[in-house]
């Protein structure tokens, strides 16, 4: 399993971690800081465990949609103690006008420091300098001896991309953006259509109830 956008590459139950990136503690400090001091929301994950700054409509919102991960939501009480974790992702979530907003000031306030982008229109991801998804996936296929072109990416979010680059099949769902569904080889159905399952069976399966792009 590869979550926090390629920071944490485990098996599901996380007995047996693979590889755990984390921000540096100067940078998580100076990020958590930035963030308070433009008074914006954000969670942040730790292996399975998972914080936010604030307990309101974004970050209960963000908690109600992860409940699959049975993790309860932790409101940061003691700052020292929370720069000493490890923290693979964090998120800032906003109104999507808010959010485009606040990239063009991240743009220029955080630069090169990590590295961030919009996963949903309404979140603003942020993960340690030289990660993502992309770059997962080839230590993932390194690490279990797979070849690139075995490897099918499925997506539908701008932090897909890079994952695209590496993946020999390239499929972007169906409610994916215009733009990421331009730098696929095929589109499935959406997530609400069983898109996944559909590929599965295509392209693994051997049943052709799809049709190439």
């Amino acid at each position: 399993m590869i979550a926090c956008n390629g920071a944490n590459i485990a098996y599901p139950d996380y007995n047996n971690i693979i590889i755990n990136e984390h921000f540096n503690k100067d940078v998580l400090m100076e990020l958590v800081n930035y963030f308070n001091n433009k008074n914006k929301s954000f969670i942040a994950w730790s292996n399975n465990d998972l914080y936010c700054n604030k307990v309101n409509k974004y970050t209960t919102s963000y908690h109600d949609a992860c409940k699959h991960a049975n993790v309860e939501i932790k409101e940061i009480k003691d700052y020292n103690k929370f720069y000493n974790l490890l923290i693979n992702k964090m998120i800032v979530i906003d109104d999507s006008d808010n959010i485009q907003s606040f990239l063009k000031d991240v743009k220029e306030d955080i630069k090169n420091k990590c590295n961030y982008f919009t996963s949903q229109s309404y979140f603003l991801e942020f993960v340690p300098s030289g990660i993502d998804k992309g770059i997962a996936i080839e230590k993932l296929a390194k690490y279990l001896d797979i070849k690139k072109d075995e490897i099918i990416a499925i997506g539908d979010g701008f932090n897909d991309l890079p994952m695209f680059e590496y993946a020999g099949l390239k499929v972007a769902m169906e409610n994916a953006s215009e733009y990421v569904k331009s730098k696929a080889n095929y589109i499935t159905s959406d997530n609400n259509n069983n898109g996944v399952k559909k590929v599965i069976d295509k392209f693994v399966l051997g049943d052709n109830n799809e049709k190439r792009k």
